[in-house]
């Protein structure tokens, strides 16, 4: 029993015990799709030599990388992520909180909002009444509060 099939002008017929014959018409194209085919080795792409045993094709770039060499990349992301992103924004998120904390009755205040004013009361950890104009208060959360201009403060903290 044979299978036939054509495909760009070759024509290959699958015989029972599995191997395939192939015949091509003798144009230039159908003679070189031959000899690939009949290549029984296949040159090593990376350094241009035909192995003696088709199944170390390839093997020679694998091993030579170590498993851990492909770890290098992700660390050194990391490493730059952690620097660069990570880092300075903890050290943000950390002064913002010692603000928070610090601040007091007196204290001149620029919310989030833009809003300037003057904290007349502290009412608990989280809650401040605000002074925006003489007779004019709002209750706001401390977590509002950008920054604290009536202190010298060398660096300002940014959302």
């Amino acid at each position: 029993m044979s299978i036939n099939t054509a495909f760009a002008g070759v024509t290959s017929n699958e015989t029972e015990n599995g191997n395939i014959k192939i015949d091509t018409d003798k144009t230039t194209n159908d003679r070189i799709i031959q000899d690939k085919l009949n290549d029984k080795t296949t040159t090593n792409s990376v350094i241009g030599v035909k192995p003696s045993d088709p199944s170390q094709i390839d093997n020679t770039m694998a091993d030579s990388m170590s498993p851990w060499t492909s770890l290098i990349p992700i660390a050194l992301m990391f490493s730059v992520f952690y620097w660069f992103l990570i880092r300075p924004q903890e050290k943000r998120r950390r002064e913002q909180e010692e603000l928070i904390k610090s601040v007091k009755t007196g204290d001149k205040v620029i919310t989030a909002g833009g809003i300037h004013g003057i904290v007349s009361r502290v009412i608990d950890d989280n809650t401040i009444d605000l002074e925006i104009a003489q007779n004019t208060n709002i209750r706001m959360m401390k977590s509002a509060i950008l920054e604290i201009p009536s202190r010298n403060t060398s660096s300002t903290v940014v959302n």
